[in-house]
C-alpha cells in the first residue's frame, strides 16, 4: 500500500504475515544496520510522534507516493 512506512504501520504489516516477534520488536534497528536498502529517518525534536519512518533507499519505479491518511481523499477503508 502507499501508507507511510511508519514503524508502528510496518510493525503491524510484519505481525499480518506471521513474522518472528524478535524480528518484530527490532526491526528498526535491523533496517537501520542495511543503509544500502533503508533509510531510516527518526522524528524530528518537535514533531508529535517518537516513532521512526522505514524509507526504501530506491524507490520502485511503479511507485506512486505517499498518501496521506487523514485527507479526505484517503483511498484507504478504516478497517
Amino acid at each position: 500500500d502507499r501508507i507511510k512506512p511508519m514503524a508502528t504501520y510496518v510493525k503491524g504489516r510484519l505481525k499480518e504475515r506471521s513474522i518472528a516477534e524478535p524480528i518484530v520488536k527490532s526491526f528498526v534497528e535491523l533496517s537501520a544496520q542495511h543503509p544500502d536498502l533503508f533509510i531510516v529517518q527518526q522524528p524530528a525534536p518537535e514533531s508529535h510522534t517518537d516513532e521512526a519512518t522505514i524509507y526504501f533507499v530506491k524507490e520502485p519505479e511503479w511507485f506512486k507516493g505517499w498518501v496521506d491518511i487523514d485527507a479526505p481523499d484517503d483511498p484507504y477503508d478504516e478497517k
